[in-house]
């Protein structure tokens, strides 16, 4: 069940277009495996080794947000804060996440940083179709569960985005939490995130026992979890997908060799896989 939105996701309905750009040979595999691979959020890609981080700025509106909420009677404004970052860096080990963008057009930058320089695929489907295979590999594989959501960009008021519902689910929130990096908001991207809520709970347990997190006006993360953080590769899930029905079509780069395309086209049809598969619009200037 999906349990997070805002003023923008209500915008994004079932039949809404998503694309996501990726190398040719990453769509072969998923040829091959009938699944699309989700990796960890702690491993996302080597451009993005703070997906899920947050910074003190952040622990600061988490604070602001703790002093106006009435605490438990043996509970610590420091106590409280530790708990929910725990959560929060646990969710990085045991989330699992796609990316997704909204944008209903080829786009130039996205073919040139996403699909090696639109040599690769465009795949283009609805958030309906992802949901309903994610869903499945849920519901057959409990206790995983499903959120989604645009993914905002909006540093300047981190305040307006922390909320009971942000503070106390177990999965990932659907907005930018490091404040050093440039913001990303024109690729418009639409998140899933299947996630263990138990795995995070123990990871997050055990993170608060070793005393990994130590809040004293900021907040100081101990030697011997960043050693694990930095060891953390994250080797992701394989969520096992029906190809014909996950995906409308398949867009080929604009500077896609032509052995590459008929190799695509013989194995969806080795593998009985009835997908559209079209040319690219743009020209190969990308």
């Amino acid at each position: 069940m999906k349990n997070f939105e805002n003023e923008r996701n209500r915008d994004v309905t079932n039949g809404q277009t998503l694309w996501r750009y990726i190398p040719a040979r990453r769509f072969l595999e998923m040829i091959e495996t009938s699944s699309i691979y989700l990796p960890t959020a702690a491993k996302y890609e080597k451009s993005d080794l703070n997906e899920g981080r947050f910074t003190d700025t952040y622990v600061r509106v988490v604070r602001n947000w703790v002093r106006q909420t009435e605490l438990g009677p043996y509970m610590t404004e420091d106590e409280e804060i530790a708990i929910y970052l725990s959560k929060l860096l646990a969710a990085r080990e045991a989330s699992y996440i796609s990316c997704w963008t909204v944008r209903d057009f080829e786009d130039r930058h996205m073919w040139d940083s996403f699909a090696e320089h639109g040599t690769g695929v465009a795949l283009v489907t609805t958030l309906g179709k992802i949901d309903e295979e994610f869903y499945e590999y849920c519901d057959q594989n409990e206790p995983f569960d499903l959120s989604s959501g645009l993914i905002t960009y909006d540093r300047a008021n981190m305040h307006l985005h922390v909320s009971s519902q942000t503070i106390y689910n177990n999965h990932l929130p659907f907005f930018f939490l490091d404040g050093g990096q440039k913001s990303f908001d024109h690729e418009q991207e639409y998140r899933f995130v299947i996630y263990d809520p138990e795995e995070v709970e123990d990871i997050a347990a055990e993170l608060l026992t070793d005393e990994a997190i130590e809040i004293k006006g900021t907040v100081k993360l101990s030697d011997d979890f960043r050693a694990r953080n930095d060891a953390a590769c994250g080797s992701g899930i394989e969520i096992p997908v029906q190809l014909d029905n996950f995906l409308l079509e398949v867009r080929f780069g604009p500077s896609m060799q032509p052995i590459v395309r008929d190799k695509i086209r013989d194995l969806l049809k080795e593998h009985r896989q009835s997908i559209l598969c079209r040319s690219s619009e743009l020209s190969d200037s990308v």
